[in-house]
């Protein structure tokens, strides 16, 4: 669960990341 909840974390800052530029 703790995984997941870590790949989650990582795709949406990657994601805001992707947006912001």
């Amino acid at each position: 669960v703790e995984a997941l909840g870590e790949i989650e974390v990582a795709t949406k800052l990657l994601k805001d990341e992707d947006e912001m530029q």
